[in-house]
């Protein structure tokens, strides 16, 4: 039940404060979130790794790989409001996982998400997407980014092409 970062099913209290205390987040990886997610529990008691990931949380803000696996349960309880004011707070890193993980539930968040980690294709594909075509070129100049204009456009029509389809399939 221990390994190099400390893990242990009755330190998690201490797993978490050595995580955030360790120098450069040398401890805050992928391979971290794996070891307590591979922690057994009995039936009924709490994820070793949620409440790790909550321990992170409330010390401050997450970086991308645990604020992806501390939004999905949320997401899956209906708590985007709950996601909303976090990101709100600035207490989960913004990254495309993130952005992607919130697509179906809610594009414009997810939009807002891809903004604030940089991803300008994301963004730009967030408003084709939506039909929010005139917000394109003034985006990309605000952040000095050249999308492939030619492949936008291939992407704008079979957008048009989708929707003309269902709006033909719905007269009918």
């Amino acid at each position: 039940d221990r390994d190099v970062t400390g893990v242990q099913t009755c330190a998690l209290p201490i797993s978490a404060v050595i995580s955030v205390r360790a120098p450069e987040n040398i401890l805050r990886t992928q391979q971290t979130l794996q070891r307590f997610a591979g922690i057994k529990v009995e039936e009924g008691e709490a994820s070793p790794l949620l409440k790790y990931l909550g321990m992170l949380f409330d010390q401050g803000q997450l970086n991308k790989y645990e604020a992806v696996e501390f939004v999905k349960p949320v997401l899956q309880r209906n708590g985007k409001q709950l996601l909303e004011k976090w990101l709100r707070e600035g207490k989960l890193e913004c990254s495309e996982e993130l952005g992607d993980l919130v697509k179906d539930i809610d594009p414009n968040l997810a939009r807002f998400i891809y903004e604030k980690a940089n991803i300008p294709n994301n963004v730009i594909r967030c408003f084709v997407e939506s039909g929010q075509f005139n917000k394109i070129v003034g985006y990309a100049t605000q952040v000095g980014y050249s999308p492939n204009y030619i492949s936008l456009l291939r992407e704008i029509m079979r957008s048009e092409e989708h929707t003309s389809e269902l709006q033909s399939h719905h007269d009918l």
